[in-house]
């Protein structure tokens, strides 16, 4: 699933004449490694399954780690591949960076929703949270490709915007302690490309 997810956007992408010329190309450099990742954890999961008395220990340090609340939820996120982290640019070091964003609880002017029901149209997405007009006037070269939705997050007030790619991976994000407004464009131009021209503005369609 998560193949098919990382090669269909960037796939539609090109095809549309919008991704930049290393975007298909990260394709392999993502997703290899990833598959790395499912290997090894099929090759210890059989491994534990098979497990002699040398490896009783083990098998019981496992057993006691997956008893904890975040023990067992690190051991699902890693068997089930929600702990990818992809390399994005630029890199600020945040948790959220690069991995699978969070189905956050949002409210906007339309009313209640989920970040994972704004993900749906297949687009990139951008989450400005700040009620200003920075977010909007930077990422308005992209309005062809990225959706701008407007929106309130009161589960995370620390976050000011994110920016969601198509496959829902973290891609860029603000907070109070990470991230700055005008790497925003360097985010945008990795993933989308250029920005388009400015005589464009009137095509542009936001979202609150």
């Amino acid at each position: 699933m998560d193949d098919a997810f990382n090669l269909g956007w960037k796939l539609a992408a090109t095809v549309r004449g919008t991704a930049p010329a290393h975007l298909l190309d990260s394709y392999h450099a993502e997703r290899h490694t990833a598959g790395a990742h499912v290997l090894a954890n099929t090759q210890a999961q059989v491994l534990l399954g098979e497990a002699d008395d040398r490896l009783g220990p083990l098998t019981d340090l496992l057993t006691r780690v997956a008893g904890h609340p975040a023990g067992n939820r690190a051991f699902a996120e890693t068997l089930t591949g929600l702990d990818t982290r992809y390399q994005m640019r630029p890199d600020d070091g945040h948790p959220w960076l690069g991995r699978l964003a969070p189905d956050l609880a949002l409210t906007t002017g339309d009313g209640r929703t989920r970040l994972a029901e704004l993900l749906a149209a297949g687009r990139g997405l951008l989450i400005d949270l700040t009620g200003g007009s920075t977010i909007r006037e930077l990422a308005a070269g992209w309005a062809d490709r990225v959706d701008l939705v407007t929106a309130a997050c009161p589960e995370h007030p620390e976050l000011h915007a994110i920016l969601l790619r198509p496959d829902g991976h973290t891609a860029w994000l603000r907070t109070a302690g990470h991230g700055h407004a005008d790497r925003l464009h360097e985010a945008l131009q990795h993933w989308y490309g250029p920005a388009a021209p400015s005589n464009a503005g009137s095509a542009e369609i936001f979202r609150s």
